[in-house]
């Protein structure tokens, strides 16, 4: 009959399996009390826990969760490193660890509930952590495609054209149309914002952008026909959209004093009708 204290170990080890996002069980046997204190220190800084445990105890446990094909690997001296958080984070510790030592060996693995041997513990070794995967993807949303294609879904979301051109392609089509004057502004890398609807809505979408982007810089503008320096571009990003002028008369209309206005209005339109059809029926 198993003691009260192995029922009880049992309990707990059932208990952390069943909270883990991993479990590697290791082969540690052969590290001396230095080694596995500092491999200790390592899975604890990584928010891993590191315990010795026996093959019977964690057979059991691993029964209790459903875990099959856990029994291959419970020989020898075993120990466990558990994530209740990251599930890569003890292969990276082991990696780094085993850098300069031989143990500990993994014997297999539990990852996300599917157990895995531990020849394929270099696989899970390799994944990026949270905080890597999240660096890339700020590195990846930072770089200048990244940020072309978000300056083009703005674009496009406003009823904008946005496209890269060259310039000499560029100076002829202005030639064509007699567009004098856009020649000053054709140098360097050139893209550009083509609205066929509202003519301040490409200097909006801009004027948000560059509100955290140092890009795209405005050079030249042709509005209505007529060439403008980049350093107008102020000017025309202030211009309020149709929909804001469109919302703003509405506004205007269902204000109190508009009201009055016409209110006022009608009566003196009615007053009048009345006088003139006085001036008819005497005539008559």
């Amino acid at each position: 009959m198993p003691s009260s204290k192995n029922i009880k170990q049992l309990e707990e080890l059932s208990e952390k399996l069943a909270r883990a996002k991993a479990v590697y069980v290791t082969e540690y046997l052969g590290l001396n009390v230095d080694e596995i204190t500092e491999l200790r220190k390592e899975f604890f800084s990584n928010q891993v826990e590191y315990k010795v445990t026996k093959n019977t105890l964690l057979k059991l446990a691993a029964e209790k969760n459903e875990l099959k094909g856990l029994d291959d690997f419970l020989n020898k001296s075993t120990a466990i490193a558990i994530s209740y958080d990251d599930p890569t984070s003890p292969a990276r510790v082991i990696k780094n660890f085993t850098k300069e030592n031989d143990l500990p060996q993994v014997k297999g693995i539990v990852f996300e509930g599917e157990v895995f041997d531990g020849s394929e513990f270099k696989r899970f070794a390799n994944v990026p952590s949270k905080e890597e995967s999240l660096a890339k993807l700020i590195a990846l949303l930072q770089s200048p495609l990244t940020k072309l294609a978000e300056l083009r879904k703005e674009f496009f979301s406003n009823q904008v054209e946005y496209k890269v051109t060259k310039n000499t392609l560029l100076k002829l089509a202005a030639e064509k149309n007699e567009l004098k004057g856009l020649d000053d502004f054709l140098n360097k890398s050139t893209a550009i914002a083509i609205s066929y609807d509202d003519p301040t809505s490409p200097a909006r979408v801009i004027k948000n952008f560059t509100k955290e982007n140092d890009l795209p810089q405005v050079k030249g503008i042709v509005f209505e026909g007529e060439v403008f320096d980049g350093s107008e571009f102020k000017r025309f990003a202030n211009v309020p959209s149709k929909e804001e002028s469109l919302a703003k008369l509405i506004a205007l209309l269902q204000s109190p004093l508009t009201k009055l206005v016409l209110t006022l209005k009608s009566p003196m339109s009615n007053v009048g009708n009345a006088l003139n059809n006085l001036k008819e029926n005497k005539s008559d």
